[in-house]
């Protein structure tokens, strides 16, 4: 290629071709005939192409020579054409470029920053704790803990007055001073009689203290007489009888008047309860008057108390 062309202006005709400007600015020969201005470059010639200033003919050039300030350049249809070097500079950066990963990254990290920004500006607005207030406050002392107790006095014990139990079963004597309010040592024989205390009747004693029992003690039994005993109580506890009429049936049966005298008064039963019980067995198979019954009553030995006493308890 020579170092100097020949400078042409539009419109001159060189070989049957004319320099005409396009409609983008660039710089081309065509032919006379007006060929049309996409045509000006055949599709396909990119390694070929002639300076504005050259006719056609003129020395070969590639996509990016420079001449008369014009760059050869491949369009978007793949058509070559002369553009001024300035208004080549867009079309050369119309061809697609390759994204770069570095621009991908600093995105991402403008990103990451605005997040970031976002929960510090956040934790400022959060409202503040003061570390005093989470801790447990400390229970002031009640004013019932910061005055001092004083010492309650307890009443003493209250004195009772022991009741005379006297003369009566010792379980009967127990049940009537517990009742008062004492503690009561017990007997072996519930059914003895008592015949003293101690503390003594109509004393006074501290409540909730103990008190014994004095009971009288049965004497030992002859062999006679525990069985004058078992013979009188086999025959009450099948039919009635007085004091004399049971005496009386213990003789009859062979023991002596002291010992049937003994069984009976070593048993010693209701004789009310007797009587009672023997007018109800004579009016279930006869009829008596009240004072038919009681003599009948006091003829089977019963006492006029006695007698009346079982009339009264079957009515009449």
């Amino acid at each position: 290629m020579s170092t100097e062309n020949p400078v042409y202006k539009v419109g001159d005709v060189v070989n049957g071709h004319r320099l005409t400007q396009q409609a983008d600015g660039s710089l081309a020969w065509l032919p006379v005939a007006a060929v049309p201005v996409e045509a000006t470059t055949p599709v396909g010639a990119a390694s070929r192409a002639s300076t504005p200033s050259d006719p056609p003919g003129a020395p070969d050039y590639k996509v990016g020579d420079v001449a008369n300030g014009h760059r050869l350049t491949q369009q978007s249809d793949g058509s070559l054409a002369w553009l001024p070097v300035e208004a080549s500079a867009p079309a050369a950066a119309a061809a697609p470029a390759k994204k770069s990963k570095k621009g991908l990254w600093i995105t991402l990290g403008a990103v990451g920053a605005v997040l970031l920004l976002l929960i510090v500006i956040g934790s400022l607005n959060r409202p503040r704790v003061d570390p005093a207030a989470l801790q447990t406050p400390t229970p002031a002392a009640s004013a019932e803990e910061a005055v001092e107790e004083e010492p309650v006095e307890e009443e003493p014990p209250a004195e009772v007055t022991v009741p005379d139990v006297t003369g009566i079963p010792a379980g009967d004597a127990i049940a009537q001073l517990e009742a008062a309010g004492f503690e009561v040592l017990a007997v072996d024989d519930m059914d003895a009689t008592v015949t003293g205390t101690s503390p003594a009747a109509g004393e006074t004693a501290t409540e909730g203290s103990t008190v014994t029992l004095t009971v009288e003690e049965k004497p030992e039994l002859t062999l006679g007489q525990q069985n004058a005993v078992g013979k009188a109580e086999q025959y009450l506890s099948f039919t009635d009888f007085s004091r004399t009429g049971l005496i009386e049936q213990l003789e009859f049966e062979g023991f002596s008047t002291e010992e049937a005298t003994f069984a009976v008064d070593y048993l010693d039963p209701d004789w009310n309860a007797q009587a009672a019980g023997k007018a109800e067995s004579y009016l279930e198979f006869t009829s008596f008057s009240r004072q038919g019954l009681i003599d009948q009553l006091v003829f089977d030995g019963f006492t006029p108390e006695q007698a009346d006493f079982g009339a009264d308890a079957v009515g009449y």
